[in-house]
C-alpha cells in the first residue's frame, strides 16, 4: 500500500477556509480528495485550531533592489 503525498499549500488553505466556515473535519476530508479526518486534525491541531496569520515583510526590510538616486 503506497503512501499519499503530503498536502499542498492550496489544500492547507482550503482546510483553514472550510474550518472557518464551520465545516467538520469529516466534511473537509470528503471535499479534499477523500482525505481521512486524522489528516485534517493534524493540520488544525498544529495551530490549536486557530488559523495562522498571513505573514508580511516589514516595509523597512532591506532588499537587493536599491535605488541610489
Amino acid at each position: 500500500m503506497g503512501r499519499r503525498p503530503g498536502l499542498l499549500p492550496a489544500h492547507t488553505d482550503e482546510i483553514w477556509r472550510r474550518w472557518g466556515l464551520g465545516q467538520s473535519m469529516e466534511e473537509i476530508g470528503r471535499a479534499l480528495d477523500h482525505r481521512r479526518h486524522p489528516t485534517i486534525f493534524k493540520v488544525l491541531a498544529k495551530r490549536g485550531g486557530i488559523r495562522p496569520a498571513v505573514r508580511h515583510r516589514a516595509a523597512i526590510t532591506l532588499t537587493l533592489a536599491c535605488d541610489f538616486n
